[in-house]
Parts: C-alpha cells; sequence; structure tokens
C-alpha cells in the first residue's frame, strides 16, 4: 500500500481536538491513525484493516512510530466490528470505484473499489459504533460527495466543514475533504485548497497544512 496524497490531506486537516478515541477505518499503512496520534497527544486511535498482509504493514508501522502505546490496529472487516467502547470520531479515505476488484494485484484492488466497504453500509455502521454527537471525516471524490449528500444525510449527518482541493490553479476542483457530525444542522465552513503552482511548487497553504508530515526541501 501506498502512502498518498489524498491519504496526508485527510490526516493534516481533520479536526480531533475533542476527540479521545479514533478509529481509522481501512487503515492501510496505519497513515492517518498514526498521523492522530502525533498531532493529538490525549488521543488513542484504533486502525481497522480487512487485508492481513496490509494490517501487519500497520502494526509495523506504528510499534515503530513513537506513538505506539496509542495506536492498535486491528484484523477485521469494519462492517462486523464492534468494540467494547463507542468511538468519539471516525477517520477514511473509503473506497469508492463501483467496479469489482481483479488480479493481478487483488489486495491492492479491494482497497480500492466500494464493493468491499460500500459508503451506505460505512455510514450506517459508524453510527452503530459512534458516542453522542460523534464526527466522522472523510476524503472523497468531488464527485462522488455530491452524489452520496443524500446518503449521509439519510444516515443523520450534517456537514460541519468541507474543503475542496484541486491540483493546480488551472485544473478543476478534484477532490473533497468533509467533516460529518451526528444530528448536526448548522451553517457548513467551506474552504478551498489548491496544492500545486503553476511551476509545480507547492503552494503555501499546502505547505500550512502539511508541512509536518513531509521531509522535503520544497516544504521549507
Amino acid at each position: 500500500m501506498k502512502v498518498g496524497t489524498d491519504g496526508v490531506l485527510l490526516g493534516a486537516w481533520c479536526r480531533l481536538h475533542q476527540v479521545a478515541t479514533l478509529c481509522d477505518i481501512g487503515t492501510g499503512t496505519g497513515l492517518l491513525a498514526i498521523m492522530a496520534a502525533q498531532r493529538y497527544p490525549n488521543l488513542v486511535a484504533t486502525g481497522i484493516e480487512i487485508d492481513p498482509g496490509a494490517a501487519g504493514e500497520a502494526t509495523h508501522n506504528a510499534n515503530n512510530s513513537p506513538w505506539a502505546n496509542r495506536i492498535r490496529i486491528t484484523c477485521q472487516d469494519f462492517l462486523t466490528y464492534l468494540p467494547a467502547e463507542p468511538f468519539g470520531h471516525f477517520v477514511c479515505n473509503p473506497p469508492y470505484f463501483s467496479q469489482g476488484p481483479g488480479a493481478p494485484h487483488f489486495a491492492r484492488n479491494l482497497a480500492r473499489h466500494a464493493i468491499s466497504l460500500p459508503f451506505d453500509a460505512l455510514l450506517a455502521h459508524t453510527q452503530i459504533l459512534g458516542s453522542p454527537g460523534h464526527g466522522v471525516s472523510l476524503v472523497l471524490p468531488l464527485e462522488y460527495y455530491n452524489k452520496h449528500l443524500g446518503t449521509m444525510f439519510l444516515h443523520g449527518y450534517g456537514i460541519v466543514r468541507l474543503c475542496r482541493i484541486r491540483a493546480t490553479p488551472n485544473k478543476p476542483f478534484t477532490r473533497a475533504l468533509v467533516e460529518l457530525c451526528q444530528g448536526y444542522t448548522l451553517h457548513t465552513e467551506q474552504a478551498e485548497l489548491t496544492i500545486s503552482g503553476q511551476g509545480g511548487e507547492y503552494t503555501n497553504e499546502f505547505k500550512a497544512l502539511c508541512r509536518e508530515f513531509y521531509l522535503t526541501a520544497h516544504m521549507g
């Protein structure tokens, strides 16, 4: 599993100041759980991963991080997962391709296709596992976000924050960072972010958001 820009953006953007327990759904490499533990010293993160190989990689990464005592990795299907205590927040970079996964890279394809974790089922289960007033932070293709607005409302979520992402100033917005909250009905805080300038350099807004997570001269 690769560490992608989508995951880094979500991990840097999600707001977890009042959260004690976090569930990273489909943790993959453990990226979001590790980033959350780094940013919030009082938070305990649990990463759920259905693929044994990825779960083993996430466990290795978490155990070799400075925050190993606050990160737990569980190899299980999220849709059948029933923890002892509810979670205060969920983060997820969910699968969204509609076609089924195929050979030869089945494990990686499974992580990218919605057949493994349908969006409707994902939100239904976060409602079961979340504490009252819990939140959900997601990174989604913008088209997918627009398509599933009704699904979010149907499961009792309101949109607290929305940030539209584009690669460069002359490209359309293609991604959405979304923060949902159970029962939230007030105004949505909206923003936009461009990753790179015309010359390929990171924008100041991207560097301000992600500088703690990239070891490169371009983030200086």
